[in-house]
Order: C-alpha cells, then sequence, then structure tokens
C-alpha cells in the first residue's frame, strides 16, 4: 500500500498484520543513493567489528564483538578502569566469577569488576563496551 500526497509518502511492504503507518517520509526525490557496505566477521581482529580501532566495519567511541570460544579455553583474568561491558549469551554456557550464564543470559561487568572465565561449552557471546579504548585491559593471574 503506498500513500502519496504533495510533500509525504508512506509505504509497507510488510503483510497487513506486521504494517506500520509511517506519516511522513521526505519525498522519494530527497533520498540519496549511497552504497552499502559489506564485511565480513572473519575479517575483524577477535571478533571486534565496531569501535575506534583497525579493522572495523564502523568506527566510533564504544565497541560491539562476537566472540566465539571453545569448552575449556582458556581466557585471561582481567578487568577495565574505565568501561562498562555488557556481554549477551547468543550460544552455549559460562561461567563468570562463579555464575553460570546460558544462552540469552545477559550480565554487566562494572570498570574495576575482574572477569574470571571458565567455558562450560562452545560459546558465541556479543560484547558491548560504552568506550573505544584497545589499551582498557589489565591482566590478572588468579591462582587457586
Amino acid at each position: 500500500m503506498c500513500v502519496t500526497s504533495k510533500n509525504c509518502f508512506a509505504i509497507s511492504l510488510a503483510p497487513r498484520r506486521f504494517q506500520t503507518t509511517v506519516s511522513v517520509l521526505p519525498h522519494p526525490g530527497h533520498f540519496r543513493k549511497k552504497e552499502m557496505k559489506k564485511f565480513n566477521l572473519k575479517d575483524m581482529k577477535g571478533g571486534w567489528f565496531v569501535g575506534a580501532f583497525t579493522p572495523t566495519a564502523y568506527s566510533t567511541d564504544f565497541e560491539v564483538g562476537i566472540h566465539t570460544h571453545s569448552k575449556g579455553e582458556h581466557h585471561q583474568d582481567h578487568f577495565h578502569k574505565l568501561g562498562t561491558e555488557i556481554n549477551l549469551v547468543l550460544d552455549g554456557s559460562v561461567s563468570i566469577n562463579d555464575t553460570v550464564f546460558n544462552k540469552d543470559d545477559i550480565f554487566i561487568l562494572y570498570p574495576y569488576e575482574l572477569s574470571c572465565v571458565e567455558y562450560l561449552t562452545d560459546v558465541r557471546i556479543c560484547v558491548v563496551r560504552n568506550i573505544s579504548d584497545t589499551t582498557d585491559k589489565y591482566k590478572v593471574d588468579i591462582s587457586v
């Protein structure tokens, strides 16, 4: 369905039950063609694909990454002094600081909060950091 008027138009290509009415859009002549950029996560370093580093799909002052780890893989214990880290478990199970997180669980690590990790299964995690500072990672060796 397409509704037009002199200064605006609205288009919905979704089935009727999913349609949302958009009351004001610019005239079609106001849209500019811009080539979409395509990247592959395999080309990024350590799964990080948004942030102030190279390579990146989008350079900005925060970070986003998809990290894949194997069951039992060693992970360096660490903390951040400046950044807050928001994590979403996409697949698998992981223990962080003796708390188990499973698929669809979200956990947040705040500045100076130690991250002691054990991968209980193969895991995929989406990591978002509120700053992009590659020097804000401090390794710690914890002996049990």
